[in-house]
């Protein structure tokens, strides 16, 4: 049999990579690897708006900074609450 989409070889290697990557790499490195991934969400977001429409928002900042206060405030006060903070970011 064989696969029809080559996408989808290299989406489930990056997946495995990524489920991987936490036995491998120090503390300090996979935060270092968190901060990056959402930093080029969050910048991926503004060139979406920004660079291809044309339209300026401070929304999106807005927003970034209410999830980082809500995450740094809930670590602050209810640090061994970690799944709670996963619930929060997906919904």
């Amino acid at each position: 049999m064989r696969i029809k989409q080559p996408k989808t070889i290299i989406y489930v290697f990056a997946f495995v990579i990524l489920l991987l990557l936490p036995k491998f790499l120090s503390t300090f490195n996979l935060i270092l690897f968190e901060y990056a991934l959402v930093f080029s969400i969050v910048a991926l977001g503004f060139n979406l708006l920004f660079g291809y429409t044309g339209l300026l928002s401070f929304g999106h900042g807005a927003y970034f900074a209410a999830g980082a206060y809500t995450v740094a405030m809930l670590n602050k006060y209810l640090p061994s609450i970690y799944s709670l903070e996963i619930l929060l970011i997906g919904a």
